[in-house]
């Protein structure tokens, strides 16, 4: 079974789960109130999060410099 997943299904598994979890945080804050006097702050947070992982995943993924899977 452990044949059959290759290094790019791994990182698509890994880039999915990144993706939802940082999503989901997002959704989160629908539920979660915040502080009037900190909520300027925690929405640049998550988006420096949500934008910070959403870019190493599109790197990680999709650059040219790596070398393809034996």
């Amino acid at each position: 079974m452990w044949e059959k997943i290759n290094r790019m299904s791994v990182q698509a598994v890994v880039a999915v789960i990144a993706i939802i979890a940082s999503f989901g945080l997002v959704f989160a804050l629908l539920f979660k109130t915040v502080p009037d006097g900190n909520k300027d702050l925690f929405n640049a947070m998550i988006g420096y999060v949500v934008g910070s992982t959403v870019t190493a995943i599109v790197g990680w993924l999709y650059t040219t410099s790596k070398q393809k899977p034996n």
